[in-house]
């Protein structure tokens, strides 16, 4: 039996699998390949496609819903700080070494999260993509947000950047990995071992970050 999945199709000559955080498969497939032997790529891939869907939801399970209550452990650039409930505030939310959340607001603890999130992501992300590419002499378009659960970043045809916003939550070393690793997109748009070999000049330990990513990345959440 086929499971379900996502069909991505591009210019790429292999068949790829990947089973995202939440344990959903995706297929990335060249274009003219027709479904027959997608799925008789799939099929061949079962017990591959098992083992890693199993451990992605048992990653999952393991790291459950925020509920939003005092003492809770919320991260920000790979440091676990502790919420606090409070009856009076400025604004809904505020960081001083620690999350203070304005009491009324638990309900809607995500939404409020999320935006301060996403604020200092913009100016964070930002900041490293501009000073990274002045390093590596590159230089990108646009650089925006994105909220998949799928990708940690993308540089498309017109090299504009494309970051998951839950990286802010990730170690600055990790995230800089990740901003290279789309920069260094701008030259070389694949990931042949040229692309891996220039990547490392600038991010000696590159493979740790992307295992560190694969293990902790779901923990990269408020859901």
């Amino acid at each position: 039996m086929i499971p379900n999945y996502k069909l991505l199709r591009s210019r790429r000559r292999t068949l790829g699998l990947e089973v995202t955080r939440d344990g959903c498969l995706v297929v990335r497939a060249p274009r003219l390949l027709g479904t027959p032997e997608v799925e008789h790529f799939i099929v061949s891939k079962q017990n591959w496609i098992d083992r890693h869907v199993a451990a992605a939801l048992a990653r999952r399970h393991s790291h459950p819903a925020k509920r939003f209550i005092d003492n809770e452990e919320f991260l920000y650039l790979g440091r676990a700080y502790k919420l606090t409930l409070v009856d009076e505030s400025a604004t809904p939310l505020v960081f001083e070494e620690g999350f203070l959340l304005l009491r009324p607001f638990r309900s809607c603890g995500r939404p409020v999260f999320s935006a301060w999130y996403k604020e200092r992501a913009v100016e964070f992300l930002g900041a490293r993509a501009k000073a990274l590419a002045g390093q590596m002499a590159v230089t990108f378009g646009r650089m925006r947000l994105t909220d998949g659960s799928r990708r940690w970043g993308s540089c498309t045809a017109a090299n504009d950047l494309r970051f998951n916003w839950r990286l802010i939550m990730a170690p600055q070393d990790v995230i800089d990995y990740v901003v290279i690793h789309e920069l260094m997109h701008i030259r070389h748009k694949n990931h042949y071992p040229a692309f891996w070999l220039a990547v490392a000049g600038y991010c000696p330990q590159y493979s740790c970050h992307r295992a560190w990513l694969r293990s902790n990345g779901h923990r990269l959440t408020i859901q």
